[in-house]
């Protein structure tokens, strides 16, 4: 497979995971666990939230739409690759080590699903990095 088509493919799975954002709020139940908290933490929650997951979702759109300018040698697409791979390999050791175990326990399937999903992006990502920039 050449590294665009796979930059197409962790595109999608980004798009995925950003998408996952929407049925999050009802399966962790954020209104009931939320309630308990001030009015500016429950909003800066729910912004947090919503910026992460448009952003996931754009860095997707990226990876599927415009796979040959992130492979590019400019400044712009060298910043974006090394952004990617960055981002979503930090985000690997805070699913092992920070989030609940119980709850990823509770959610075993779909924990082991998300951390392959993060590995792929993340791998395909420094694959970029290291042989992007052939445009």
């Amino acid at each position: 497979m050449d590294l665009e088509s796979a930059l197409r493919g962790v595109g999608a799975i980004q798009i995925v995971v950003s998408g996952a954002n929407a049925v999050l709020p009802g399966k962790l139940r954020y209104g009931e666990e939320l309630s308990r908290v001030s009015p500016i933490i429950r909003q800066i929650f729910y912004v947090h939230h919503i910026y992460i997951a448009g952003t996931v979702l754009a860095l997707g759109l990226v990876c599927l739409l415009a796979p040959e300018w992130l492979l590019g040698r400019d400044a712009a697409s060298v910043a974006m690759r090394l952004f990617i791979a960055v981002f979503w390999t930090a985000r690997i050791p805070i699913q092992i080590f920070y989030y609940d175990p119980a709850v990823k326990q509770e959610n075993r399937a779909l924990s082991g699903l998300f951390l392959l999903a993060l590995s792929c992006v993340s791998i395909t990502a420094w694959t970029a990095v290291w042989f992007g920039g052939t445009r």
